[in-house]
């Protein structure tokens, strides 16, 4: 006999991860499954705050969406929600929304790539991104101080890109005119 996993739907998440005894503790639902993500090394949370302050500045010149941090659920799918290290959600996809999640996926979704993070881990996420609605996902990686871009091109092939500490990277179909240096973003690791 082969033992069942129970599926949650997302209604069955958020009664799970508000029950008092979740209150510290983050979780994501994948594929119906709740998964409890470990503590983010100190690095990385430095990495995702650097980057969010960017977005947030950007952001107080062109109010056209929501940022959010390491704890920000989205909704992206019928058994799935992600917390992205950082998100940015237009208004026009729910950025104004209020609630424990967003109601869609992110149009630009930041992870930090943590040491315990297999490639296979980070794939099943970035696809999981881009089938949601999501343009973009940037993968940053401490380790080699290197940021990766994931996006489907006009035939929906997965496009990779990899940007050194030279690069800049721009999203102009999510947020026109915003330029992030990856030097910029390592150097709070100084």
């Amino acid at each position: 006999m082969v033992a069942q996993t129970k599926l949650y739907t997302v209604d069955e998440f958020l009664a799970f991860v508000q029950l008092p005894e979740n209150d510290d503790r983050r979780f994501e639902l994948h594929d119906g499954e709740i998964v409890e993500l470990a503590p983010s090394s100190n690095d990385n949370t430095k990495l995702g705050i650097e980057i969010a302050v960017f977005h947030r500045l950007y952001l107080r010149t062109n109010d056209i969406g929501a940022i959010s941090g390491a704890d920000g659920g989205y909704r992206v799918g019928l058994r799935k929600v992600l917390m992205p290290d950082v998100g940015y959600i237009s208004y026009e996809r729910g950025g104004k929304e209020k609630g424990t999640m967003f109601p869609n996926a992110p149009d630009l979704a930041v992870e930090i790539i943590s040491p315990s993070e297999t490639p296979s881990m980070l794939r099943r996420k970035v696809r999981a991104y881009l089938l949601a609605g999501t343009k973009a996902v940037w993968a940053f990686d401490p380790e080699d101080r290197t940021a990766s871009e994931y996006r489907f091109d006009d035939n929906d092939q997965l496009v990779v890109r990899v940007f050194t500490e030279d690069d800049v990277l721009t999203a102009e179909d999510v947020l026109p005119d915003f330029k992030l240096t990856v030097r910029e973003v390592f150097k709070v690791l100084d």
